[in-house]
């Protein structure tokens, strides 16, 4: 398999690849966070070998893929040269919040379960919980109001023993503090809830002045910028 990355800073955080392209579960780490299918190229046996289908009828669904590509991959070359000129849309369904934000929920659950028939589950259990259960509360974090009710729902039912044991645990570098007294506040634990009310209170209300400019300073002239250049 190869991959090749069209972002300069994505660059920078990924490990130099072994000039045979031999690859250990060390240097498939930090590859596991950049899951766009847009920016690899797979062989066709590899992914019909691998059965590496895309899940219909659920949103986010390269991030599936892209964990079961990575893990599974006993070679992987990255390519130097700009090869893909990435648009960006800030109207895309992955940047706009909405109840299709809900399906990152049973991805996430589909890559534990095929970690687990994998064998690969103790290989890969921290970095696996670690993004999970931040790209939940990220995203719990946006959604409107009406919405936020079912979806923390939908995540306390998910939440599985080592899930639990590990935001209780893990250290501040692999879970942010926020995010941890936001699943003990799922828990049913009313002094975290608490805490989780507060610091939330107070990290929406530093974002404001960041929020502001990203969406109606910078956002608008991106806009105007591609729509320019079309």
């Amino acid at each position: 398999m190869t991959i090749f990355f069209f972002q300069k800073w994505k660059e920078k955080r990924i490990r130099a690849i072994p000039s045979d392209d031999k690859i250990t579960t060390e240097d498939k780490l930090p590859l596991l966070g950049f899951p766009s299918a847009c920016n690899k190229l797979y062989r066709t046996d590899y992914l019909l070998d691998n059965k590496l289908y895309f899940p219909e009828g659920l949103a986010y669904e390269d991030n599936l893929v892209n964990w079961k590509a990575i893990t599974s991959a006993n070679r992987i070359s990255i390519v130097p040269e700009r090869l893909y000129h990435h648009r960006r849309n800030f109207d895309s369904i992955t940047r706009t919040a909405g109840e299709h934000w809900m399906d990152l929920i049973p991805i996430y659950n589909k890559i534990g379960e095929y970690l687990l028939a994998s064998g690969y589950y103790a290989a890969y259990r921290n970095k696996y919980i670690s993004m999970k259960l931040d790209v939940w509360f990220r995203h719990y974090r946006n959604l409107p109001a009406s919405m936020k009710p079912d979806y923390a729902a939908m995540v306390r039912e998910s939440l599985t023993a080592d899930d639990r044991e590990f935001y209780r645990t893990a250290p501040k570098k692999q879970l942010r503090n926020i995010a941890r007294l936001f699943y003990a506040m799922l828990d049913g634990d009313k002094t975290d809830a608490q805490k989780f009310c507060i610091a939330y209170t107070i990290h929406q209300t530093v974002r404001m002045p960041e929020l502001f400019f990203r969406w109606w300073i910078v956002r608008p002239l991106r806009q105007w910028k591609t729509n320019r250049d079309c």
